[in-house]
């Protein structure tokens, strides 16, 4: 089987999502799973908790935060957007994925704003996990974007638990799409523009 996600590093691509254009977002508090797994920068996130979302104080700033883990694909309050191995705490909105002195505290994207993604599904859900049916997906410019039962964009959708995973906005850019930037082929990435409705 082939690695069924994307994941392009040039040398001055760090990131696994770049921001074009920001749009609204806030800081949560991560829990326990996603804390312990880790997370690559656009995975999607939802509150967690019976009574999501589950508030707790934040560090010394008496903010509140919601907690969040890794979306199933149901529901969806945003994505990471920065990976937790990427360490910007120097950054005062708390753009950073994960902040020495705020142990647990990330960025999520909540809504409007287009971003590119160079890490998401590249097979269907069905030969992830059981091997059948056709090997790759394939990106439209102005589809639908969803999020994956892993918690990453993605163009199908996806049924998980007997429901439909959720919609995050229109695909601008496929990563079939060529696009030539000072002589590099930059166009593997996939291009959302938010539109995330709870």
């Amino acid at each position: 089987m082939t690695e069924p996600r994307q994941v392009v590093n040039f040398t001055n691509q760090r990131l696994d999502v770049n921001i074009l254009q920001k749009g609204q977002h806030s800081p949560v508090e991560l829990g326990p799973t996603i804390r312990a797994s880790g997370w690559r920068g656009g995975t999607f996130v939802t509150y967690a908790g019976p009574n999501a979302p589950t508030i707790v104080p934040m560090g010394n700033t008496g903010k509140m935060l919601g907690i969040v883990e890794i979306s199933t694909g149901v529901s969806t309050c945003g994505f990471l957007l920065y990976a937790s191995t990427t360490n910007i705490s120097d950054d005062p909105e708390f753009m950073s994925s994960y902040a020495p002195e705020q142990t647990g505290v990330a960025s999520v994207c909540r809504n409007l704003g287009k971003y590119k993604f160079w890490f998401y599904e590249t097979q269907p859900v069905a030969y992830r996990t059981a091997g059948t049916g056709p090997a790759t997906l394939t990106y439209a410019l102005n589809g639908t974007l969803y999020v994956s039962s892993d918690g990453l964009l993605t163009c199908e959708q996806e049924t998980i638990g007997g429901k439909s995973a959720q919609a995050v906005g229109k695909c601008f850019h496929t990563p079939q799409t060529e696009v030539l930037h000072a002589g590099l082929n930059v166009g593997a990435y996939v291009g959302l523009d938010v539109s995330i409705n709870p």
